[in-house]
C-alpha cells in the first residue's frame, strides 16, 4: 500500500468505487482491525471526518462499524484527533 500512496497521496482519501457504502480506506482498515494500515493512511493524510454513503465517519460520533471492531486502530485514529 505504501508504494501506491507514495505515488498518489490522494488515495488515502479515495472513496471506494466497489463498496456500496462508499467507504474510504481508513473505514476499511478500521473495520478489519488493520492498525498498521490505519497508521499508514493517517500518515498520508487520511481524513477521519469523511462520511460514507450512510453518513458514517471515523470521528468518534458515527463510527461505521461496532466499537469492538475499532480495537487496534483506536490508538492510530486518536493520533489524528478521531475516536476518543
Amino acid at each position: 500500500m505504501k508504494p501506491l500512496l507514495d505515488a498518489d497521496r490522494s488515495l488515502a482519501n479515495a472513496r471506494s468505487e466497489t463498496d456500496a457504502r462508499g467507504t474510504y480506506p481508513l473505514h476499511v482498515a478500521a473495520e478489519f482491525g488493520q492498525a498498521s494500515a490505519a497508521r499508514l493512511l493517517l500518515d498520508y493524510g487520511a481524513d477521519v471526518t469523511l462520511l460514507d454513503c450512510e453518513n458514517d465517519a471515523i470521528d468518534g460520533n458515527n463510527f461505521p462499524m461496532p466499537h469492538w471492531r475499532i480495537g487496534k486502530n483506536r490508538e492510530a485514529i486518536r493520533l489524528r484527533g478521531g475516536v476518543e
